[in-house]
């Protein structure tokens, strides 16, 4: 799925943007195990805001790769300064967009934020149909 695009799936609308920064990208080989386009680019974030114009900023469904800057923050972490461009952008799309639930795994933990509105996923499984 390419960052920044809808989706529809069995009638439902999936947004999708990925992207985080690798804390550990000195210890990995680059083309094998990290690429430099991990973070996204300019044309990427305004593809998006495009995409979520297009459909009302209203999604069912949001997976990203790392999450909302506040979310970074409730869990009792901070951003890498590499890092804050892409968290605080999809901070901004937790205000501006309506969404059922968004589903992100960066962090390596399984837990719920915004009264289960927000996902980290690890090592569960969730069925969308299950959470709404």
């Amino acid at each position: 799925m390419k960052r920044g695009e809808v989706y529809e799936i069995e009638n439902k609308k999936f947004f999708t943007f990925g992207g985080a920064y690798s804390i550990d990208k000195a210890w990995r080989t680059e083309h094998y195990t990290w690429w430099k386009q991990e973070l996204p680019d300019p044309e990427e974030y305004n593809n998006a805001a495009n995409n979520l114009e297009k459909h009302n900023y209203t999604i069912d469904y949001i997976i990203t790769h790392t999450c909302p800057q506040r979310i970074v923050h409730q869990m009792g972490k901070f951003n890498d300064i590499h890092e804050a461009e892409l968290t605080g952008y999809l901070d901004w799309i937790f205000e501006k967009a309506t969404f059922k639930r968004w589903y992100f795994g960066h962090w390596h933990i399984d837990k719920s934020f915004c009264d289960d509105r927000i996902i980290a996923c690890y090592e569960e499984v969730y069925s969308v149909d299950e959470r709404g």
